[in-house]
């Protein structure tokens, strides 16, 4: 079980994720999962994330992939992410089986958590630049994907 406590010292050990690229350096990049992951989120729910799912790792404009490239360390930040936004409403209903709230913004933020844990420090930095840049473009422009209005492919 992975979890934000043990994850510094698993990425020491092995590579947690075992990915494919489905597709090349021309187009967005997109990753299947080889390997199921269990998770426990920052609030204690354990999610699996099945082998095979298939995630874009950080939706960046390919405009802005100099200065913030669509994939890095943070990987396992966007894995979890991108799981809980496409299975929505499995998440709801697991949520509320514990009686803890489910949204866009709780997703949002276990990214930011993650991604602080996996590519952070705990100085001022330009990755912890990185992570919050990216933490602010979800906040500002994910509602468009969550309500449905822009479909990724």
């Amino acid at each position: 079980m992975i979890s934000l406590t043990n994850i510094s010292k698993l990425q020491k050990e092995v590579s947690l994720i075992s990915k494919s690229r489905l597709r090349g350096n021309n187009t967005r990049p997109r990753y299947r999962l080889n390997n199921k992951l269990k998770i426990q989120l920052s609030n204690g729910i354990n999610i699996t994330i099945p082998k095979s799912f298939e995630w874009d790792q950080a939706s960046v404009p390919r405009f802005l992939w100099t200065f913030l490239a669509p994939d890095g360390d943070f990987e396992i930040a966007y894995l979890i992410h991108d799981y809980l936004w496409i299975n929505k409403e499995a998440m709801a209903e697991l949520f509320s089986y514990y009686e803890m709230p489910f949204n866009r913004k709780f997703t949002d933020q276990e990214m930011l958590r993650w991604a602080k844990v996996t590519n952070g420090t705990k100085k001022p930095s330009l990755r912890n630049l990185d992570n919050y840049i990216r933490y602010i473009g979800v906040r500002a422009f994910g509602w468009l994907v969550w309500t449905g209005l822009i479909k990724l492919k």
